[in-house]
């Protein structure tokens, strides 16, 4: 297959983190022309956009707000000859319906990156799992319930006048599973989870060690992704910092190790510096290299947290009562914490909670972890673009 022209289809605002990990360097320096469609207030109109950011390059950039501008934009989306569809990873919604209709009616393949997995609570009849844990996430499901989201889930992709995917790229071997967009016609592509990518690029550089312990930021409570979820009335911001304060503390104080806070790539702390504590170093677009150094890292359910494995670093894994509740939240933490053998902290309790394991891990959970969610043994130790781009190439 030509590639000449690609278009990759997002539907969160666009940044430098989104320019690296979509791979419009790579393919740019093959002498591919690409065009982003920013699809953020078609698929979550609630997200604020912020200002937009223009990448180095000649990428152009298109930001999409309604139907009309789906058609005015329809003859640059039909010169490309595919389509990275980042509005889903294989579900097919009432938010991102438009979006995939519309690359469906200029017939054009279409590629979904689904090389990213997390342990998650099963709630399928037959499948293992705590039998409460799946009651739970039903009951707490209801509220959500809606008629049109769940025809759009169940009806045949041929009635929503949608296309199933031509590819489809995963990761460890959980991020292989049943998907709305993946029918038998899509062809696999085996690459690696987006950290592994980082570690890649290291893993044959020599780096020392620092005596410190690196908090992978989420942006909570202030992330406005969180205003997507149904019924969540946020989290308390005084509860949250005042208890990883304590939690900070107590980690420099008995396990001697300086707490470095590897911020999120959209947060913005300006003015807020103080929320971790005085003196604390506040680091942004550097969380591989911390976490490289560091002796142990500090983590909620970030997806960063791959890295903690594939450098062998101990970890603290934590939560808090208002947080914890949420089934996006805890369908993932308890089996994140059950896989790598790790006790749940609240920060409610940081004083008083049990850190004399908290330096320790178990090396045989932690290679099970890599390869279920992040790399499949076997798959080729290469960038993830160029694996998937000379895949796509060597197709009839």
């Amino acid at each position: 297959m030509i590639l000449s022209r690609i278009a990759i289809v997002v539907a969160n605002p666009f940044g430098p983190r989104d320019y690296d990990r979509t791979g419009v360097a790579t393919m740019t320096a093959q002498g591919i022309a690409v065009t982003v469609f920013d699809t953020t207030r078609i698929c979550h109109p609630r997200v604020d956009p912020g200002t937009p950011w223009t990448p180095p390059d000649d990428t152009a950039v298109h930001r999409l707000s309604d139907s009309d501008d789906l058609s005015r934009l329809a003859p640059d989306l039909a010169r490309c000859d595919l389509v990275v569809m980042l509005a889903t990873s294989g579900l097919v919604t009432p938010a991102n319906l438009p979006v995939l209709r519309w690359v469906t009616r200029l017939g054009l393949p279409y590629l979904l990156v689904s090389a990213s997995a997390m342990p998650d609570v099963n709630n399928r009849a037959g499948e293992s799992g705590s039998r409460s844990k799946r009651l739970l996430n039903m009951v707490q499901r209801l509220p959500r319930l809606s008629l049109r989201a769940s025809l759009t889930a169940r009806l045949p992709l041929s009635l929503l006048g949608v296309a199933p995917a031509a590819w489809v790229v995963y990761g460890g071997l959980s991020s292989r599973r049943p998907q709305r967009l993946i029918m038998p016609t899509t062809r696999e592509i085996w690459a690696h989870a987006p950290d592994y990518e980082s570690y890649l690029a290291q893993r044959g550089e020599v780096i020392e060690s620092t005596d410190t312990a690196v908090f992978l930021d989420q942006y909570l409570p202030f992330h406005q992704d969180w205003t997507l979820v149904p019924g969540f009335k946020g989290i308390d911001p005084d509860n949250y910092f005042g208890g990883l304060r304590l939690l900070f503390d107590r980690v420099e104080a008995e396990l001697g190790l300086k707490v470095v806070i590897a911020a999120h790539p959209r947060a913005d702390y300006t003015g807020r510096e103080h929320l971790f504590g005085s003196g604390r170093r506040i680091v942004s677009g550097r969380s591989s290299d911390l976490v490289r150094a560091s002796r142990l890292v500090i983590n909620s359910t970030s997806m960063a947290m791959s890295l903690a494995v594939l450098y062998r670093k101990p970890l603290i894994i934590y939560s808090t009562h208002d947080h914890y509740p949420l089934p996006v939240v805890w369908r993932y933490i308890d089996p994140i914490c059950a896989q790598l053998g790790r006790r749940l902290i609240f920060l409610e309790d940081a004083a008083t909670a049990d850190l004399s394991d908290a330096q320790g891990f178990d090396g045989a959970r932690y290679d099970g972890y890599v390869e279920k969610y992040i790399k499949r043994p076997g798959s080729e130790e290469r960038p993830f673009w160029d694996i998937v781009l000379d895949t796509v190439r060597a197709a009839a």
